[in-house]
C-alpha cells in the first residue's frame, strides 16, 4: 500500500524540522506515531528516507527527492481542497470573456488582477474575436461577458445589458514604403488601385459586406491584426489599425497617418461590457460586472 498523505505530512514536518519531537509538536500527533509512520512510509516504497546516524535526522539523497516531490503534492491538496470549497460555495470554475481585438486590454487590468486574486479557483479565459465575433460568442452562450464597440442597435430589445468602459480610436496608416510610391495623398480615389489591407470579421453581422472600403478597391484580407500590422508596416497597403497598437510607431516613424478629404481616417468608438439580460450571474462574475 502507498503512503497516505497524513504520512506525506508528518514526513515533510520531519524533514523541515530535523526532528521527531518538533514534527509530532507541528502536525499535533505523538512522536511514536510519526516515528511508525516514516517507517511505514519507507517499507511501502522501499528506500531509505533518514540518514540516523547523527543526533538529528538528516535526509538521505532519495529521502530529499521525495521531499520535493512531497511538497508538490501537498500543494497540489490543498488546491483541491480549495478548489472543491470555491465550487461548494457557487463560485464558478470557469468565466469566459469574449473581447473585440481592438479593446486596449491595459484599460482592465486592475479587474482582471482582483478576479486572479481573490478567485484562484475560478479560470478566466480571454477569447480574442474580430467586429462582431465578440458579440455573437455573448449571444450563443458561449461567453459569459462581451467588450465590444457594436452598436446598440444591433442588440435584440431587452435581451442585452451594457455598462460602458472607456473609448477607443481608429486611425488610418499606411508605411513610408507605401507613401514613397505616390506623389499625392488626398482622396481615397487615389488608393483605388493599392491595396487596402482589411480585418475579417470573426462573427456574421458584416457577412459579405465590407465596412469602410470604396467600391472597387483593391482589397486583401487577413484575420487578425498582427498580420493586417505586419503587411501594413512592409508596404503592402494600407488601412485602418487601432491607435493603441500603432500609436508607438506613429512616434519612432515606422507608420504615418494618413490624412484624405473624403474619407474618415478617424473614428472613435466605446467600449461597452455585455452581459445577457437572462443570464444569472455567479458569484464572481457578479464581482466582475459590479467593478465595471
Amino acid at each position: 500500500m502507498m503512503p497516505s498523505i497524513e504520512q506525506y505530512r508528518m514526513f515533510v514536518a520531519v524533514a523541515e524540522s530535523n526532528s521527531l519531537r518538533e514534527a509530532a509538536e507541528k502536525v499535533f500527533k505523538t512522536q511514536p506515531t510519526v516515528t511508525s509512520a516514516i517507517k511505514k512510509m519507507e517499507q511501502s516504497l522501499g528506500v531509505i528516507l533518514f540518514n540516523r546516524d547523527q543526533y538529528r535526522m538528516q535526509l538521505t539523497d532519495v529521502g530529499n527527492k521525495v521531499y520535493q516531490l512531497a511538497i508538490k503534492l501537498l500543494a497540489t491538496e490543498d488546491e483541491i481542497k480549495h478548489f472543491a470549497t470555491q465550487i461548494r460555495i457557487g463560485n464558478e470554475p470557469l468565466i469566459t470573456i469574449a473581447i473585440e481585438a481592438s479593446f486596449d486590454l491595459s484599460s482592465i487590468l486592475a479587474v482582471l488582477e482582483y478576479a486572479q486574486t481573490h478567485y484562484k479557483s475560478t479560470q478566466i479565459i480571454l477569447q480574442q474575436e474580430y467586429m462582431s465575433g465578440a458579440f455573437e460568442k455573448l449571444m450563443m452562450e458561449q461567453a459569459d461577458f462581451a467588450i465590444s464597440p457594436m452598436s446598440s442597435l444591433y442588440f435584440p430589445t431587452g435581451k442585452v445589458e451594457m455598462k460602458f468602459i472607456n473609448q477607443g480610436q481608429f486611425i488610418c496608416v499606411a508605411s513610408p514604403k507605401f507613401l514613397t510610391k505616390l506623389t499625392t495623398i488626398n482622396s481615397v480615389n487615389e488608393l483605388i488601385n493599392e491595396y487596402q489591407i482589411v480585418v475579417k470579421d470573426s462573427g456574421t453581422k458584416t457577412e459579405n459586406i465590407d465596412i469602410g472600403v470604396q467600391q472597387g478597391q483593391r482589397i486583401w484580407y487577413v484575420n487578425n491584426f498582427e498580420a493586417k500590422l505586419l503587411l501594413i508596416k512592409q508596404g503592402m497597403g494600407w488601412g485602418t489599425l487601432p491607435m493603441s497598437l500603432v500609436k508607438d510607431l506613429i512616434t519612432n516613424n515606422e507608420l504615418s497617418r494618413l490624412e484624405l478629404n473624403d474619407f474618415q481616417t478617424t473614428k472613435t468608438v466605446d467600449y461597452h461590457l455585455l452581459k445577457l439580460s437572462k443570464k444569472n450571474l455567479g458569484p464572481v462574475a457578479k464581482k466582475i460586472w459590479q467593478m465595471f
